[in-house]
């Protein structure tokens, strides 16, 4: 994978696929800005370590925190 390089204050939503983000996936959180990263913080299956990763999503009062496999940026 080499891993998503995140950034505090990056546009991000769920990735389109995967079983993981079906389970948080929801209408309101379509769009999300990265506040605070905690780098290294999760070990993957596949041995490496992600971050991570505290969004406040747009539109909502919600704040989540999870890991970085589950994002991606917004071009």
């Amino acid at each position: 994978l080499g891993g998503v390089m995140f950034e505090i204050g990056d546009l991000v939503r769920f990735k389109k696929a995967g079983v993981v983000t079906i389970m948080r996936r929801r209408p309101s959180k379509k769009l999300g800005v990265i506040f605070d990263i905690h780098r290294e913080a999760y070990r993957c299956y596949s041995g490496d370590m992600d971050d991570r990763i505290f969004v406040k999503w747009l539109g909502t009062d919600i704040e989540e925190v999870m890991p970085e496999f589950y994002l991606e940026k917004v071009a």
